[in-house]
């Protein structure tokens, strides 16, 4: 989007560590209320809730509710798992779809407590989770967003059962973690304030993904960010829907993401970014980024690489309209000389996909959102 300028650097420290603890504590919490509002929107996956949901229930140290809202989902098993739990801490709302945006919203809404933990649907919180973030927004007044270390691990797909580490070096990311590097929060593994999630106005409907990355910027300052140096928390990647499973939404993702950060900018100028002033109609003023060009070329050689052609051709020309950055420029000549000369496509498949060309693997590495 917009480069760093050194005015825009020294903004952006300063705002990071612009934080009001006296605020971030203030009475959040409602009469008779859980401490904990676990919350989460849930959609198909009907093979994964009573995992889920016992990893929470077995959270006994912690006093919290769970808001779980069945978000339409057309699998008739999920309403009848759900129906099977009898726990007074879990209450089930079923609505019709709206997509994810909403669905937490609405969970929030209806929940009371003065921390809100998210937890992604099928994803696994591990014991002590709940305690261990309540208790640092207990004794920290400064910390109004905790999230936790976690384990990637891929469900579905050639690599099936893969594990790895998400590792992120700064416990505690400031601003510019958020603005210009890969979001160093996992979504589901974050607990924060009430108090500061609704002075920011919470979740904004425009952004359908990267819903996470824009309430970080928007809450980043005027509380800290922490987190917690223990894994808590396994992040399930389901290949079959989830967002990794569509390269066209891993592009919206990216493209929301960056936009985020234009608006963080947008509202240091002018006091109020698009999205305030336009909301669904705020796209059309979004700056052409040749980050998003980079990344839809480097999806449309994955997508050449997984025998996609037609994804492929329209990748190329997205990342093209973009901006013709020089990865651009070397990815649509890769491609078009490849669908010149079939033997030579063949081989660069292989070459790209057993990584034996490291030039080759630099086009279509996983790149951070």
């Amino acid at each position: 989007m917009r480069g760093r300028s050194p005015a825009a650097m020294r903004i952006s420290a300063a705002s990071s560590r612009r934080w009001a603890p006296g605020f971030a504590m203030r009475a959040e919490s409602r009469p008779g209320a859980p401490r904990i509002s676990v919350v989460c929107a849930w959609y198909n996956r009907a093979g994964h809730i009573e995992e889920t949901l016992a990893s929470l229930l077995s959270q006994h140290e912690a006093d919290f509710e769970i808001v779980l809202i069945d978000d339409g989902s057309p699998d008739p098993r999920v309403r009848d798992i759900l129906s099977g739990f009898d726990d007074p801490r879990l209450r089930v709302i079923h609505q019709d779809n709206t997509g994810f945006n909403r669905a937490i919203v609405r969970a929030i809404a209806e929940s009371r407590g003065a921390y809100i933990a998210i937890q992604g649907a099928g994803d696994i919180s591990l014991p002590g989770r709940l305690a261990a973030q309540a208790a640092l927004l207990d004794t920290d007044p400064a910390i109004g967003v905790v999230g936790t270390r976690y384990d990637n691990v891929v469900f579905g797909g050639p690599s099936h059962g893969l594990r790895t580490d998400a590792r992120f070096t700064a416990l505690r990311p400031e601003l510019d973690h958020l603005l210009y590097g890969p979001n160093p929060l996992g979504h589901g593994t974050v607990m924060m304030r009430r108090a500061v999630y609704d002075a920011v106005g919470g979740y904004r409907p425009f952004f359908q993904l990267a819903q996470d990355r824009d309430l970080w910027i928007r809450m980043a300052p005027h509380c800290g960010i922490a987190i917690l140096d223990d894994n808590l928390y396994e992040r399930r990647l389901f290949q079959e829907d989830g967002v990794a499973a569509d390269r066209l939404k891993l592009v919206l993702q990216k493209g929301l993401a960056l936009f985020a950060r234009q608006c963080h900018f947008d509202r240091l100028a002018n006091g109020r970014d698009f999205v305030d002033r336009f909301g669904p109609n705020a796209a059309f003023f979004r700056t052409r980024s040749p980050e998003l060009a980079d990344f839809c070329a480097r999806q449309a050689v994955q997508a050449f690489a997984a025998e996609d052609g037609d994804g492929a051709a329209l990748l190329i020309r997205m990342a093209a309209d973009e901006r013709k950055t020089p990865l651009v420029v070397l990815a649509g000549a890769f491609l078009a000389v490849c669908a010149a000369l079939p033997p030579l496509a063949r081989l660069a498949r292989r070459l790209l996909l057993g990584h034996g060309n490291a030039r080759l693997w630099q086009l279509v590495r996983p790149v951070a959102k």
